[in-house]
């Protein structure tokens, strides 16, 4: 990433690209400073939680985006537009009202909403133009999606026992608890399958933008990045729960899960990769 960084500063016109990316370097430094506790907020969130924690990749991420359209980029040329103030200060203003009362979720959209406002106010339409995507990938650094969880498990549950039944494992549902003849299950908050499908749309999204050039292809691909993992996720809590019911809870409990879970999520995401 430093080498990618210094070819493309070595390969910036000196003029008017240097002094437009000094003024948004040092733009951006100070927006970031001036909320700081913003930031640190995310930074604390990715660090703690397994389900945020892809939020370390997105701005290297996004980099690497604009890095690799470096060319289309530099030949157009940099002109501030005056418009981008307007969200800047709308941006502000969300955040503001969200630190008022206590949303952290607010303050950190408004923050990501006012860096991509910073970039379009000092480099123009054009160039945010050429660096829509990779600017609009920044809001997957934001950690969202908790509402997500309650009916995630509902569904998790609920089409878990429908498998069963269909093998004819005996089952019971109770709420969010699946019990069979060897013990019972729950459907936790960690089962929901949130971090599989935060991962699948994260990773899903930059495939599309990266391989396929229709907007059509690219939605149809995004959409089963969202359909596949929620649909996997309860092929594999009752894959897990059948066989614990064979192994009369032998396997599949404690870590067992864990790893079968993730190993069971690698194999789906390599084939929708590949079949895409």
């Amino acid at each position: 990433m430093v080498t990618q960084a210094a070819e493309l500063v070595a390969e910036i016109p000196r003029d008017p690209w240097r002094p437009a990316l000094i003024a948004l370097g040092v733009s951006l430094a100070a927006l970031l400073l001036l909320y700081a506790g913003t930031v640190r907020s995310m930074v604390d969130i990715w660090s703690r939680s397994g389900t945020f924690m892809h939020g370390f990749l997105i701005v290297p991420i996004s980099l690497y985006l604009i890095w690799q359209r470096r060319a289309t980029i530099l030949r157009i040329r940099p002109v501030p537009s005056p418009w981008a103030l307007a969200v800047v200060l709308a941006g502000a203003l969300v955040w503001a009202v969200s630190a008022r009362i206590d949303v952290l979720l607010g303050e950190q959209l408004a923050l990501v909403l006012m860096v991509i406002a910073g970039v379009w106010g000092l480099l123009g339409t054009r160039v945010t133009r050429a660096m829509l995507f990779p600017l609009a990938y920044l809001f997957f650094a934001v950690p969202m999606g908790d509402g997500l969880i309650p009916p995630l498990r509902d569904f998790t549950a609920r089409v878990s026992v429908f498998i069963l039944q269909s093998v004819h494992i005996p089952v019971l549902l109770e709420g969010r608890y699946i019990s069979i003849p060897p013990g019972t299950f729950e459907v936790a908050q960690a089962c929901a399958g949130l971090r599989y499908l935060i991962a699948s749309v994260v990773l899903g999204t930059v495939y599309a933008y990266l391989v396929y050039r229709s907007a059509w292809r690219r939605l149809l691909f995004i959409m089963f990045a969202i359909i596949v993992p929620i649909v996997a996720n309860a092929l594999r809590a009752a894959g897990i729960i059948a066989l614990a019911y064979a192994s009369d809870m032998r396997l599949a409990t404690g870590i067992d899960h864990i790893i079968y879970g993730w190993i069971f999520f690698g194999l789906v995401m390599f084939l929708l990769f590949w079949a895409g």
